[in-house]
């Protein structure tokens, strides 16, 4: 029995990425990561908001739900250089989920259809080094089956 696809989704989304070769050292969390030291991260689901509606007389609903999420690079040093590489390595990353995402929109099966919206990115520095972030948001619509 499931009342719904989510937890399913973000366990497939995350092993999906955590699968994928381009992503190879980056750590990749199915929540917010905390206090992880990565220098590459990808965080997903901190707020998810849901809709869930009836579907079908025999209890089918439908629901959709945005997943928020982020792609984080931080080189360490200090310049335009490594600022450039922070961005490239950032834009890098967001490239792979948006692909894994056009090729897979049902995530392993888990949903219906999926698709991702880019919103924000962010740059900053650190005692250490320069960060990029990209914030975005993965919308799913699933049909659940309770």
């Amino acid at each position: 029995m499931s009342t719904s696809t989510l937890p399913a989704v973000l366990t497939a989304l995350q092993a999906a990425l955590d699968g994928l070769s381009g992503l190879d050292g980056v750590s990749v969390f199915s929540g917010p990561a905390g206090d992880s030291q990565t220098l590459e991260c990808v965080e997903l689901g901190a707020e998810i908001p849901m809709t869930s509606e009836p579907a079908a007389m025999n209890g089918l609903r439908k629901e959709e739900y945005s997943i928020d999420g982020s792609v984080f690079s931080i080189k360490p040093g200090a310049g335009e250089t490594v600022i450039q590489a922070a961005r490239t390595r950032a834009f890098a990353m967001y490239a792979y989920i948006e692909t894994y995402l056009n090729d897979t929109p049902t995530i392993g099966g888990t949903c219906t259809d999926s698709n991702l919206e880019q919103s924000k990115v962010k740059q900053s520095y650190l005692p250490d080094g320069r960060m990029c972030a990209i914030e975005f948001t993965i919308n799913v619509t699933a049909f659940v089956n309770p």
